[in-house]
């Protein structure tokens, strides 16, 4: 992949060429009437692209993935499934237009009848969301302990429990239903679904002790960072390589921390990783570059 950024004015634009079967140029424009996306020149959706080419990023928003509310997980979750299958955002989107809609129904205390057309449409959705995001969980799960092993991490396993809303998600459509159906009642009392992957738990431990209440600020960044790495990795076993960004990768860790850190991702194809620091420690491989003002230069050849 091949990246180019400019900015003109109140608009920000970002192209990039993408090699996977095939050459492809890709345009992401940030400005005042909003984003625009484009494919080949042409207008294109958030689909196209990252089905074209998948961002596994660390960044400020994932510090909060251990120690933040169960809603960073289940969008860290959410966001890499559809990653592994692009082909899910349209499906994404109609459970969410029924969620809208039966958010709406509660609101204006619509007719029982109406309430279980909803959830009758809503169970299969619920099931295979939950399916979804429970598989990946052992999955990455799974991964980032091996990663972290290979690495020589003298951390706790991680776990990645998840818990869905309501348990017979995981079950089936029937038991399922029957779990909505239980509290109708109180949803019309409360006016608003009280139950639903909105709701889903995700919580992630590292051994014994739970990660967001008792592992130091490096510890929790070292597991958040092996959890995206895990994300990253499946991708390529999935022959969907992704490209990896890191924000600021070396904060919070030690010198061997730091050093366990890029070994994480060290067999990745496409990583590219920054520093606050003027003189990066470190020797992970590939190319070193500056950035002074608006200007990217090189300052070392590969390694």
């Amino acid at each position: 992949m091949r990246a180019r950024g400019s900015n003109a004015g109140e608009s920000t634009t970002v192209e990039a060429e993408v090699e996977r079967d095939g050459s492809w140029d890709l345009g992401v424009a940030l400005g005042l009437s909003g984003r625009e996306r484009t494919l080949q020149g042409k207008p294109s959706t958030l689909g196209e692209q990252i089905a074209l080419l998948p961002l596994v990023v660390w960044s400020e928003g994932e510090r909060d993935l251990l120690r933040g509310p169960d809603a960073v997980r289940r969008r860290f979750l959410d966001r890499a499934l559809l990653f592994l299958e692009p082909s899910a955002l349209a499906r994404e989107a109609e459970q969410a237009r029924a969620w809208r809609q039966k958010r709406r129904l509660l609101a204006t205390t619509g007719a029982a009848a109406e309430l279980a057309a909803w959830n009758e449409l809503l169970a299969p959705l619920m099931v295979r969301t939950a399916r979804s995001r429970a598989a990946l969980c052992d999955s990455i799960g799974e991964l980032a302990n091996a990663r972290l092993l290979a690495g020589g991490s003298d951390l706790p396993p991680i776990t990645v429990d998840y818990r869905p809303s309501p348990e017979e998600a995981l079950v089936g459509e029937r038991e399922l239903l029957a779990a909505l159906a239980a509290r109708e009642a109180e949803e019309r009392e409360r006016r608003i679904p009280v139950v639903g992957p909105q709701r889903d738990r995700v919580a992630i431990a590292l051994g014994e002790r739970g990660s967001r209440r008792f592992a130091s600020g490096g510890e929790q960044k070292l597991v958040a960072l092996a959890l995206v790495a895990a994300v990253a990795a499946r991708l390529v076993s999935e022959k969907r390589a992704p490209l990896v960004l890191l924000d600021d990768l070396e904060s919070e860790l030690d010198d061997r921390r730091r050093e366990l850190a890029e070994r994480l991702f060290d067999d990745l194809p496409q990583v590219v990783a920054t520093s606050s620091r003027a003189a990066p420690q470190g020797g992970a491989r590939g190319s070193r570059w500056a950035l002074v003002g608006s200007e990217l230069n090189p300052i070392k050849s590969a390694i």
